[in-house]
């Protein structure tokens, strides 16, 4: 919540080329058109839309994210 104070945009980047979080202070419609989920190209595309539309934005810490649920037990083994 602090990173939004000075960016429109925060993004928890996933190992995996998408992401784990997207906050922003308003919404923006265009970061959710025309993109290619749940592949290494997502992160980029946001990234570039942003750019586009001259708004700011923050990185996270990078992370692992869940995309299925077989994905749960290696994700859990991270944290014990």
């Amino acid at each position: 919540f602090d990173l939004l104070e000075s960016n429109d945009v925060v993004i928890g980047p996933a190992n995996d080329g998408g992401y784990y979080l997207l906050a922003m202070r308003q919404f923006i419609p265009d970061l959710f058109t025309n993109k290619n989920w749940s592949t290494p190209k997502l992160i980029h595309e946001t990234k570039d839309t942003l750019t586009k539309l001259n708004l700011s934005y923050a990185l996270l810490e990078e992370l692992t994210d869940l995309d299925e649920i077989h994905e749960m037990p290696e994700a859990l083994k991270h944290l014990l």
